[in-house]
């Protein structure tokens, strides 16, 4: 198994701010308050994108912001609402807190809003009342939620023939780009000189421990609680 990780901040849009405004039109001198509401601003969204296999994206954009949503105007015009940002990423990443809290999994293949857009604010034709029926102040819109976080990947290694050439050339690969290998769980295993023998090599040439085997049909994963404390130390 090979862990791919990395941290990006992110953060949904501003919502607008209404307006304040006042209706004018010819032969009404004193018009009633019309200042439209802000919009909303856009949400941080991730999407599992099934042709993508690593983070290395992340690597050199770690920072994504969406866009504000639009200042209300006069005659009740409406602010438009901030666009969302979309981030993909592959099947299977793994969001979490920079204190290591799994926020979510994103195995189950559905779009996860990460960070909502701030609601937009109310026009001042919302604060009209019988005793007020001029009023010049609007709401401002709440700012769009934002957050430090970590993303995480396992890549699995198959046991079978082949394995110590493509084990050890992807662990080299992760590594010149910066990342660390903590880890390999070995797919399909099914026991066997050839697979032992694999095993041992494959942890001679990389450094990195074999923490799991995974047979075929398997349901569960079976790996020692102390050697899970190490790979997440």
């Amino acid at each position: 198994m090979f862990i791919d990780r990395t941290k990006i901040y992110v953060k949904a849009g501003d919502g607008g701010n209404g307006a304040v405004s006042f209706r004018r039109e010819k032969y009404v001198s004193h018009g009633g308050p019309d200042g439209g509401d802000g919009g909303n601003g856009g949400n941080i969204v991730f999407r599992v994108d099934k042709g993508c296999n690593t983070l290395l994206t992340f690597r050199h954009k770690r920072k994504f912001v969406a866009q504000n949503g639009g200042n209300g105007s006069g005659s009740k015009f409406h602010g438009a609402n901030g666009a969302d940002v979309i981030i993909p990423v592959p099947c299977g990443t793994i969001i979490r807190s920079t204190k290591g809290l799994v926020i979510h999994d994103m195995s189950d293949g559905e779009d996860f809003i990460m960070c909502r857009g701030g609601r937009g604010g109310w026009g001042n034709r919302h604060f009209a009342t019988p005793t007020r029926q001029a009023p010049r102040f609007a709401k401002n819109g709440l700012p769009g939620e934002e957050a430090e976080i970590e993303l995480e990947l396992k890549m699995i290694a198959d046991a079978g023939l082949g394995t110590i050439n493509a084990v050890v050339l992807t662990v080299e690969y992760i590594r010149n780009h910066g990342m660390d290998v903590k880890g390999i769980i070995l797919n399909h295993y099914s026991g066997g000189a050839m697979q032992e023998d694999n095993e041992k090599m494959i942890e001679r040439l990389t450094g990195v421990p074999v923490i799991a085997r995974v047979r075929d049909g398997d349901r569960e994963l079976e790996v020692d609680l102390e050697v899970l404390k190490r790979v997440y130390d």
